[in-house]
C-alpha cells in the first residue's frame, strides 16, 4: 500500500512540476518553453467561450487537461480563434499549445467558472 500511494504521489509530483514554470503577459498564466511564442488566452476566469491568440502563428492544437491529467479536449486552431468551452464542468484547466510538429510549446491554465 505504501510503494502505490508513493507511486502515485511520484507521478502527480512530476506532472505538476512540469507546469510549475510560469509567467504572465496580462492575459493569464503561462508557463513559456519558447519566450519568443506569445500565445494568450482571455477572458480567464470564463464561462462559455476563451479567446486565443497566437501571435507568432505557431499553435496548430490545443490539449486541455484535467488536474488529474486526464486529457478532455482537443482543439485544432491557428492565429486567433474563439474556442466553445460550454461542455467543460467548473474547475481548473491546463491547456498545452502544441505547434505543427506536436511538439509543446507552452502551457497555460485555465479557470472555468
Amino acid at each position: 500500500m505504501k510503494r502505490i500511494l508513493l507511486s502515485i504521489f511520484l507521478v502527480l509530483s512530476m506532472v505538476f512540476c512540469a507546469f510549475s514554470q510560469s509567467s504572465s503577459d496580462g492575459f493569464g498564466s503561462s508557463a513559456s518553453y519558447n519566450e519568443n511564442i506569445k500565445v494568450s488566452v482571455y477572458p480567464n476566469p470564463a464561462s462559455d467561450y476563451i479567446n486565443i491568440q497566437d501571435k507568432t502563428n505557431t499553435i496548430t492544437s490545443i490539449n486541455v487537461f484535467d488536474l488529474a491529467g486526464r486529457k478532455i479536449k482537443t482543439f485544432k486552431t491557428e492565429g486567433i480563434q474563439m474556442l466553445s468551452i460550454v461542455d467543460l464542468p467548473k474547475g481548473i484547466y491546463l491547456m498545452q499549445f502544441l505547434d505543427k510538429k506536436e511538439k509543446l510549446v507552452t502551457t497555460q491554465r485555465l479557470s472555468k467558472k
